[in-house]
Parts: structure tokens; sequence; C-alpha cells
């Protein structure tokens, strides 16, 4: 663990698929309209989360307010053909490979399908947009003092941070039975690893082993920034908190219902979870007395004041054909499949209302925000 820095600030990133539009809000307000001013901070990130954190560490030389900005401009001009393929012929090869495996795959060597869409897109994306060079330039020089990448280890079910810290700010790795930390230069293989969402986009091979998406089991998403040395953390949440808002099945479930349930399991539980750990550790070593005790961590947690699955469903015209068949005969374009939805439209119209509503939704946690990035740190 390195010496204890009462204003070290971490960014929590979890992912989230298209969903994770929201945190460019968030942090456009935090750069741009707060002007926040700090020390070389700590990037978490899992998933797509892992995908922008990478992108703000390796353009920290021109400043964050930049970076933030350049990426939503990358953001708002996606499409969900550059994430992964929907015409006709790349969705029936998918059926195709995926019949044949369940029927005469068994008998023959073939590879078993390896996921449900093709994402060759996404990759020729993240090659584009990370560079690798800047990344580590920025990290050994000081202006970001780490970056952590979660992925998941498939056959041990381990959460794996790959982390990477600059110099003078070194860390011991961590292992525990279900989440591990190793230090390592950051590669474009752990990012592609960490955004792999289960069933729908392939693992990712890195050295002898396969992984996936750094959301599952990741059951303590703020426990890297704490090992790497964060005194306050900013997490960006994707749920909106308000058990009025759901109603309870009242017909049999669609695929999509079911499917959206099982990648908000995913992608949303654990932040809140650890959130609420974190909340009752702090209130706890508040009443202690020793001076040499453990300090408490501020958390400033943004969520969402609207459904993001409900935001996705008036967008679903914009869908190519194909897959628009696909969403409506999985019921994904129904309010009860919305969420499963809202993970894949990546469409600037979306984009471009998840970065609104981040950025307001920011502003109003303006007195929260100011615990981690306080008065002094913000440019008048």
């Amino acid at each position: 663990m390195p010496n204890h820095n009462p204003n070290q600030v971490a960014i929590v990133l979890t992912g989230g698929g298209a969903r994770s539009a929201y945190h460019l809000g968030v942090l456009k307000y935090i750069f741009d309209t707060m002007d926040a001013r700090m020390e070389p901070p700590i990037f978490i990130g899992s998933s797509a989360g892992a995908i922008n954190a990478t992108y703000l560490v390796q353009h920290a030389h021109e400043g964050f307010k930049k970076a933030i900005h350049d990426l939503c401009d990358i953001w708002c001009s996606l499409k969900v053909e550059r994430i992964y393929k929907t015409d006709i012929f790349a969705v029936s090869r998918v059926v195709w490979h995926f019949l044949r495996n369940i029927t005469i795959g068994r008998f023959t060597e073939q590879r078993i399908i390896e996921s449900l869409l093709d994402s060759a897109p996404m990759y020729a994306l993240l090659r584009a947009m990370v560079d690798i060079k800047s990344l580590h330039h920025n990290i050994d020089t000081g202006l970001v003092r780490g970056l952590g990448i979660t992925a998941t280890q498939y056959g041990t079910g381990r959460s794996l941070t790959f982390f990477q810290t600059a110099p003078g700010h070194k860390v011991g790795e961590w292992n525990f039975p279900r989440r591990q930390g190793l230090e390592t230069k950051i590669m474009l293989k752990h990012i592609m690893a960490s955004a792999a969402i289960p069933f729908l986009f392939p693992s990712v091979k890195i050295g002898e082993n396969y992984y996936g998406d750094g959301s599952i089991r990741f059951t303590a998403p703020f426990s890297p920034a704490i090992h790497l040395g964060a005194s306050k953390l900013l997490a960006v949440g994707m749920r909106k908190i308000d058990p009025n808002q759901s109603e309870p099945a009242k017909s049999y479930p669609s695929i999509a219902q079911i499917g959206g349930t099982l990648l908000n399991a995913i992608f949303l539980d654990t932040l809140d979870y650890d959130a609420r750990t974190l909340t009752r550790i702090n209130e706890l070593l508040k009443n202690q007395k020793d001076p040499m005790s453990e300090k408490p961590i501020d958390l400033a947690l943004i969520q969402p004041s609207s459904d993001l699955g409900i935001c996705a469903l008036k967008y679903n015209k914009y869908l190519s054909k194909t897959l628009k068949f696909l969403m409506n005969s999985v019921g994904s374009t129904q309010r009860g499949g919305a969420d499963l939805l809202s993970y894949l439209l990546f469409d600037h119209h979306y984009i471009e209302e998840l970065i609104h509503l981040g950025y307001e939704d920011a502003k109003l946690h303006h007195k929260d925000l100011l615990t981690i990035f306080p008065p002094h740190s913000v440019a008048a």
C-alpha cells in the first residue's frame, strides 16, 4: 500500500455497454464546468468503463477538459455497425454456426460458436482509439498515478485487475480468493478482455488463459482503487435507484426481459452493494479515536435520475431492419425488455441523451462532488 495521501482521487468507471455514455456527461460537468483541478488521479475501469478510463489516461497530457470533449465526440459519432455487425449476412452466419454446433457440432472437431455478435468492428475501433505509447508515457511521467483494468478469468471466475502505476507510487499486488491485482504494462488486450460482454462478444486470450467482461462477479469494484492508494472516490453508476420505478412482471417474461435482468445483475448491482458497504465502514471509522487507525474514504456516487432502459425505447426506430427484427422477436422493443436494448443501442441519438442526463445529474450532485474536488481545487 502506498503512503497515505488524503487528497488522492480515484475515478471508478464501471461497465454497461452503450449505457456507459452516461459516464461522459458526469465527467464533462466535473472537468469542464467545474474545471476541477486535482493531483494526478487514479483511474479504474471495467467493461466499457475501461475504454473510457484508458482514453482519458492516454490524453492526460492534453488536459482532461479537452480529453472528455474529444471522447464525447467519438461516442456521438458511433453507430451500431461500428460496434458489431448487423447486416443480414453476419446475423445469418451466427445463426448458422449456432444451429450447426447444437446439431452436428459434437461429432466434429470444429470450434464452438464464440459469441452471439460479431464484434470485429469494435475491436477495429479500439485499435484506432488506443495509443499504447501515449498511455504508458502519461503514467510513467506521473500525469496519472495509476490505471487499473479489471477482467474476469474464465475457469476460475476470479476478477483480475491489471494495473500500472507511476514511478514513486508503487503498490504491491494483492491476492484474495475471488479477486487479484497483477502489476503489468496495460496493453490493448487487457482493454478488449474487460469489454467482452459474456455471450455477446468473444472472450480474449491473455497469456494461457481466457478472459471476459470485468464486471462479472466483480463484487468489490472500489477495491482496486483503495489498493492503489485512493482516499477519495468518484464512482459513476448506471442504475436509477427508485424501488417504485419498476413493477413485478405479470405476464411471462420475454427473452429480452430475462437477458436484461441478467445484464443488470452483472453491471449494476455490485456497485450499489459496495457503496453501502463502504458507507457502513466509514461510519465505524469515524467513531475510532485512535489517530493511527484507518481513515474514512470519501465517496461521491453519481447515478441516473431516469431509467436508462426506458430512455432507450424511443430510439429503437434507428436500428437497422435486421437488428430491429431480432430485437422485436425477443421483446427488446417493449417496456419489459428495454434494459437489453439499452446495453446494445450504440446510436448517437441515445448516446447524446445519456451524456446530457449525466451532465445534469452531476450538476444536481454539485455539493457531493465538492467533497472529492474541494473548492480550492476548482478553478474560480
